[in-house]
């Protein structure tokens, strides 16, 4: 019998389709809140670093390029005392 979903080493979710293929978990929440698919330029990023944890308060769309600043920005962050980035895209509620 195949699992319908797994946890990768990296933490993510991935869900078994009826095709039989795995996709990850958020980005099938946040397809199906869009109705949509996500453009070849936008991500999905767990605001709280938890990357298993796929409620939709806690995802967000991100351009490929912000996403990117975004960790560089916050792995340079060198005490608690430096500005936190902030992020300018809706939230899902």
């Amino acid at each position: 019998m195949k699992k319908y979903f797994y946890q990768n080493g990296l933490g993510y979710i991935y869900v078994r389709l009826s095709s039989g293929k795995y996709k990850l978990e958020h980005r099938i929440i946040v397809e199906s809140m869009l109705n949509r698919s996500l453009k070849s330029h936008e991500v999905v990023h767990h605001i709280n670093g938890n990357r298993a944890d796929n409620r939709l308060n806690n995802l967000i769309v991100m351009k490929k390029g912000e996403h990117l600043k975004f960790h560089l920005r916050a792995k340079k962050r060198m005490s608690l005392f430096d500005p936190i980035p902030t992020i300018q895209y809706k939230l899902f509620k």
